[in-house]
């Protein structure tokens, strides 16, 4: 199925549309579709880049610090990790 859809353009815009639509050989309606597409994907994988990133942060919070020293443990040496599990566990003890 397709759509019609006629639009007026301000000067600039128009004279952006046609020199773009001129240097990649399309038409103008053809450029107007690939600058749409582009930017409705970009939006698209900037809205999942937003909601993973607010999902790794929840997931974040809601660990204990022991969790997330373990999260770490990749990065972090063994001996590091220990040390820093062995300071919760005193400062739990002292509280």
């Amino acid at each position: 199925m397709s759509q019609s859809l006629e639009l007026e353009l301000p000067d600039n815009f128009y004279h952006f549309l046609k020199e773009r639509a001129e240097s990649n050989g399309r038409s103008l309606e053809q450029e107007a579709f690939v600058i749409l597409s582009e930017e409705l994907q970009k939006t698209v994988a900037a809205k999942q880049r937003r909601t993973e990133l607010l999902d790794k942060i929840k997931d974040t919070v809601n660990k204990t610090p022991e969790a997330h020293i373990m999260s770490l443990a990749g990065s972090l040496d063994e001996e590091t990790a220990d040390h820093m599990l062995d300071d919760i566990k005193s400062q739990r003890t002292t509280l």
